[in-house]
């Protein structure tokens, strides 16, 4: 992704881009939202509950949601054995965050975009799913702009770009109800 992150970092109205993957892993009591970011993500703010972060270049570690982590009966410092399609990884819990993203399943969990290639996934260490992308400014008018310069940067670079913005997401949550 590194060639996709430079083009796109390059876009006059960027501030910052991530990438991110996101996959459900399976554990013995349930499916686990499982996100693979960058260590040092400025897009997801968590909060610490206990233990620590990830740290980058970090190998067979992860972070619980305090639900996933009650639900699991796991605490820091202990491992949870994650199966994704045929693959089967333990990896050891370095830290709980409150997590108020109630997805389906027992919650969520994090670990290293490189790790979660690596070592679940067998994927080159940059791939990704996603990504993420923050505007200078973030009026509609500019971020819909920036949004046709992302997705004419990722389909010239032979990417199959599915570009959303934050206000169609908000649209798309709000007209479920």
């Amino acid at each position: 992704y590194e060639n996709m992150l430079q083009q796109v970092q390059s876009l006059a109205n960027v501030d910052r881009v991530e990438p991110r993957t996101s996959v459900t892993a399976r554990t013995r009591q349930g499916d686990l939202a499982l996100t693979g970011l960058e260590a040092q993500t400025q897009f997801y703010q968590y909060h610490l509950i206990v233990g620590r972060w990830l740290t980058a270049s970090e190998s067979n570690t992860l972070v619980l949601s305090d639900l996933a982590a009650q639900k699991l009966h796991l605490q820091v410092g202990e491992t949870l054995t994650l199966t994704e399609d045929t693959r089967q990884v333990t990896w050891r819990i370095v830290g709980i965050v409150h997590d108020l993203n109630v997805s389906g399943g027992i919650g969520e969990a994090f670990t290293t975009l490189e790790n979660m290639n690596t070592n679940l996934q067998r994927l080159p260490a940059d791939s990704m799913m996603m990504l993420m992308v923050r505007a200078h400014n973030r009026s509609e008018d500019a971020v819909n702009q920036l949004a046709g310069q992302v997705n004419s940067t990722l389909s010239g670079l032979g990417g199959q770009a599915q570009v959303t913005t934050l206000q169609e997401m908000t649209a798309q949550v709000q007209s479920v109800d």
